[in-house]
């Protein structure tokens, strides 16, 4: 049971980091969004 959910917890760990750096590309690119960005 605790090893399923270390490997649930990885892959959601994995997918948030992949999902942060594309959040970190399209800021750098200081694409359509950097007014969003800068209300956050």
């Amino acid at each position: 049971m605790a090893n399923m959910f270390s490997k649930i917890a990885r892959q959601a760990i994995q997918g948030l980091m992949r999902f942060n750096e594309l959040i970190n590309e399209i800021a750098a690119k200081g694409a359509l969004f950097s007014p969003f960005y800068r209300g956050v």
